[in-house]
């Protein structure tokens, strides 16, 4: 009954937002349900994933469609292992602690290349602006560890780290346009107000 209904290619690059918000309110509601109204459209072979999804919650509703279009299709094995627990968790396994670890290294790296030419006497300019970004890096690994919803979470480290450019200017012309701010964002800017905090009390104690 699956295959022969069909879903839409893609969601909306919403959907990511959407589903990382921690707060539960009406408006987060009315948002995920337009959303899969839109998404659903008014095809009548569509109508009838319309059907089981409202009987879920909208957050539940996101999920379902967002694991069904992204994910591969479940078949008739996956439904005999329906209630056999998953053996293999990414987030936990050796491949995302290697490239964690791969990742730390060039981290590293990178902070060693920002100083040493000042440490070694450089008055140029662009070795001080250098040197300036440094607490980018910090940040990121301190954001990552804390993490959304759990620590070293691999969705936080691919939007934050490697696709981090991309992340900005989407989440940018997201919060203009929909006043939708990512969760990960809130998370680098706690960090950021707890770090100012800590120094700005220092510095009333001196």
């Amino acid at each position: 009954m699956i295959d022969k209904i069909r879903l839409p290619e893609k969601l909306s690059a919403d959907a990511d937002a959407l589903l990382e918000q921690t707060s539960v309110d009406e408006e987060l509601n009315r948002k995920i349900i337009k959303l899969i109204d839109d998404t659903l459209g008014a095809q009548q072979s569509r109508s009838h994933w319309r059907f089981l999804l409202s009987a879920l919650e909208p957050q539940l509703q996101l999920k379902l469609l967002y694991g069904l279009v992204n994910n591969r299709r479940p078949n008739q094995k996956d439904w005999k292992r329906i209630f056999q627990p998953l053996k293999y968790n990414f987030s936990t396994g050796w491949h995302y602690r290697t490239i964690l670890t791969f990742a730390g290294i060039a981290s590293l790296i990178a902070l060693v290349q920002m100083f040493y030419p000042v440490v070694t006497g450089s008055r140029n300019f662009i070795d001080w602006f250098v040197v300036g970004l440094y607490p980018i890096v910090l940040y990121f690994w301190i954001a990552l560890r804390k993490g959304i919803n759990e620590s070293w979470e691999p969705s936080f480290f691919l939007s934050f780290g490697l696709f981090a450019p991309i992340t900005f200017w989407v989440e940018l012309f997201r919060l203009f346009r929909d006043r939708i701010v990512w969760a990960g964002v809130q998370v680098l800017f706690d960090i950021i107000a707890s770090d100012s905090a800590v120094a700005g009390c220092d510095q009333n104690l001196m």
